[in-house]
């Protein structure tokens, strides 16, 4: 019914395209797509900083077969003040049906060779700090938000 009146949205996807190890750093490459027609405005992490960005995700994760426990990145995050504060001036316009990338390196630790591992991304978006229905039209498109999550299996 939704989509036969042009109601039914899909949102954002993410997608990690690429995963390489350079000693104990993860060089990643994400790519992120809006589903719909229309525009959306997500976080963005060239506008805000990756310390800041990834204090709303923990970025690229695995799990460690070896230890056994799941890996986050080690570069330290940066937090706004208060907790839950955001600015129109961290986000940036995805127009319908448009992807973008972006690369991160990820300090890791060791990573475990010659074993499949999972790797997963989730993208964030600051559905924390919404107040008001009002806060999420902006510019002839919509603030997203939500969270989308991608796994990878990588063997390096």
């Amino acid at each position: 019914m939704l989509e036969r009146h042009d109601k039914l949205r899909r949102g954002l996807s993410v997608e990690i395209v690429s995963a390489e190890k350079n000693g104990n750093d993860i060089k990643t490459t994400l790519r992120l797509k809006n589903l719909d027609p229309i525009s959306y405005y997500h976080l963005d992490p060239d506008k805000m900083g990756t310390g800041l960005f990834h204090y709303f995700t923990n970025g690229l994760t695995f799990y460690n077969p070896e230890i056994p426990d799941y890996v986050y990145d080690r570069t330290a995050i940066e937090s706004p003040d208060p907790w839950n504060y955001w600015t129109n001036d961290w986000l940036a316009e995805i127009a319908g049906n448009q992807t973008k990338e972006w690369e991160f390196t990820y300090r890791l630790g060791a990573v475990p060779e010659g074993k499949d591992l999972n790797f997963s991304f989730d993208f964030p978006s600051p559905y924390l700090a919404i107040t008001s229905r009002s806060a999420l039209d902006l510019d002839g498109g919509r603030v997203w938000l939500g969270s989308v999550e991608d796994t990878k299996k990588v063997r390096f």
